[in-house]
């Protein structure tokens, strides 16, 4: 028996229509990804406007809460996910941000503006921050936050009006 062509060209034949699947399913995945590095860029941006501010913030994995500990009911400090993924892509690419310690920060109205990509918070601290009715009217929707920290503000009863678009609150 007498072999032609090169081998293994004839052991990977796959036709037009396998090939033109698998660019496709590569495509969707680098868009995914372009997409989720994305969001974090935005993500990094905020967090540093928060942090230049004087503020913290806490991942899911490990928070911060600066005045109360009994927020920190969160398992870690490990963070989610393969630790190579971590390796190549940092420690917040499967994380979310959990708390926001705004406590004794100047500026937090204008924080608040860039607070788009945050949807996973579920504490804020802004006691005794500058905080006043326009930057609460201007936090976004957040559906996961349960609490709350606004003693020493400058949030009047009208401000707090806007809280009635936040049903999870428990404080």
């Amino acid at each position: 028996m007498r072999r032609t062509g090169f081998w293994p060209l004839r052991c990977l034949r796959i036709s037009l229509r396998a090939l033109l699947g698998l660019v496709t399913l590569l495509a969707i995945a680098c868009g995914v990804f372009g997409e989720r590095c994305r969001r974090i860029e935005e993500r990094h941006a905020a967090e540093a406007c928060i942090r230049e501010a004087g503020g913290r913030v806490g991942y899911d994995f490990y928070p911060t809460c600066p005045r109360e500990r009994r927020c920190c009911s969160r398992p870690g400090p490990r963070p989610p996910g393969p630790a190579w993924i971590r390796a190549l892509f940092g420690d917040d690419f499967f994380a979310g941000v959990y708390d926001v310690a705004l406590w004794r920060a100047r500026g937090v109205d204008e924080v608040l503006h860039r607070w788009s990509r945050f949807t996973d918070v579920e504490l804020i601290d802004a006691g005794d921050s500058d905080l006043s009715d326009a930057g609460l009217s201007a936090l976004p929707p957040l559906p996961r936050l349960q609490r709350l920290l606004l003693d020493g503000t400058d949030v009047s009863d009208a401000g707090l009006a806007r809280l009635r678009d936040f049903p999870q609150l428990v404080e």
